[in-house]
C-alpha cells in the first residue's frame, strides 16, 4: 500500500531529496579513486611538484579534464 509506480529518475531524485544515498567519494560504486588519490592529485596540483596533469592523467589512466577538475576541487566529494 506504500509503493508507487516511478520512473528511474523519480527515484534517484526522491533518494536524493531524502538522504537515502549515501554513496560519495570513494564509496561511490563508480569510484575509479580513492580518497589517498584525492589527496595526492590535489597535493602534487597544489605545488607543482615533479607530476604533470599530463604524467598524473597517464598514471592514473583518466583524462586530463578528470585531473584538472580534481585538482580545481570542481569534482570528487571526499
Amino acid at each position: 500500500s506504500n509503493l508507487e509506480w516511478c520512473t528511474q529518475k523519480e527515484n534517484d531524485t526522491h533518494a536524493r531529496l531524502n538522504g537515502l544515498n549515501k554513496e560519495k567519494g570513494e564509496t561511490h560504486h563508480a569510484a575509479k579513486f580513492t580518497n589517498k588519490d584525492i589527496v595526492f592529485i590535489r597535493e602534487q596540483y597544489d605545488n607543482k611538484n615533479i607530476y604533470t596533469v599530463r604524467r598524473l592523467a597517464d598514471y592514473f589512466n583518466c583524462s586530463v579534464s578528470a585531473i584538472y577538475r580534481i585538482g580545481k576541487r570542481k569534482q570528487w566529494v571526499a
